[in-house]
């Protein structure tokens, strides 16, 4: 209990770490905006979904102040370790590498909930809340930044469709 209970605690300083070597590794390894802005973004938008819908469902403990559902330590958790397993599919590593980071990345998100759970801060109902969350959060980023660079690479093939490759290199710096 008491390692769940010091990772449970030390959640912000994980955020921003991983958060950034998310980032880092999403630049090595792709060489892709979409993945930097996705590493930076999910955790953020995640956090204030999170907020958002914590003062739409408004539900709190007897005598208790703070609103409890979804658990905001799940949902940023689960947006951190879905980013970092996006990021690692994409890079196309190794099988042997991504079932390793799935497996890590669940463990620390099962072992984030059952924190959750044994401090009593949290409903099994809040800690699932911020696992969906942080997932929809995460996957509805993803999705849309996949669009966004399609829609834009779509549309930059199109308008210098008729040109040759040196003229298409002249004309994005034109640009």
């Amino acid at each position: 209990f008491q390692l769940a209970l010091e990772i449970a605690a030390s959640l912000r300083p994980v955020a921003i770490c991983g958060t950034m070597a998310i980032a880092v590794v999403a630049w090595v390894a792709l060489r892709r905006w979409s993945g930097v802005i996705l590493s930076l973004a999910a955790p953020a938008v995640t956090f204030a979904v999170e907020k958002l819908l914590k003062q739409l469902v408004a539900r709190q403990s007897p005598g208790a102040s703070v609103f409890l559902y979804p658990s905001g330590h799940l949902a940023v958790a689960t947006a951190l370790v879905l980013t970092l397993i996006l990021v690692v599919r994409s890079a196309g590593a190794r099988p042997s590498i991504k079932v390793i980071v799935m497996a890590c990345s669940s463990l620390f998100v099962l072992v984030m909930a059952r924190a959750r759970l044994a401090e009593t801060a949290h409903s099994l109902s809040d800690v699932v809340g911020g696992v969906a969350t942080g997932a929809a959060v995460t996957l509805a980023a993803a999705l849309l930044l996949d669009a966004g660079l399609l829609r834009f690479m779509s549309h930059h093939r199109t308008r210098h469709r008729h040109l040759r490759p040196d003229q298409v290199h002249a004309a994005n710096r034109a640009e």
